[in-house]
């Protein structure tokens, strides 16, 4: 019984947690169509940060993969000179400076 309580548990986490980001998601759409304090729109965006990495947790994934993830994606924009080059070589430096992974 008590693995049964784990499961069940797990999985009621993780649908609590698919809500909460959906929710994020959701008030920061929302909050973009009106004059609103950045600080604000900042902490919701943190929510959708901490919500995405918990339920990475939850689902197995580490946040070292998911940091390496984006570094691959970043370091692909660079190479591209995409339209996001600008912003993906400042992310880069900040996962990369921040211990997320290695460059």
């Amino acid at each position: 019984m008590p693995d049964d309580f784990d499961v069940t548990q797990n999985i009621k986490l993780v649908e609590k947690l698919k809500s909460e980001l959906l929710s994020s998601v959701s008030e920061l759409f929302s909050d973009m169509l009106v004059p609103i304090n950045n600080n604000e729109r900042a902490q919701t965006l943190a929510d959708i940060i901490i919500f995405t990495y918990i339920l990475a947790d939850k689902l197995g994934i580490t946040n070292t993969m998911i940091d390496s993830k984006a570094a691959s994606k970043l370091k692909l924009n660079i190479v591209e000179q995409n339209i996001l080059y600008t912003q993906s070589v400042n992310l880069l430096k900040h996962i990369t400076r921040s211990g997320g992974t290695h460059a």
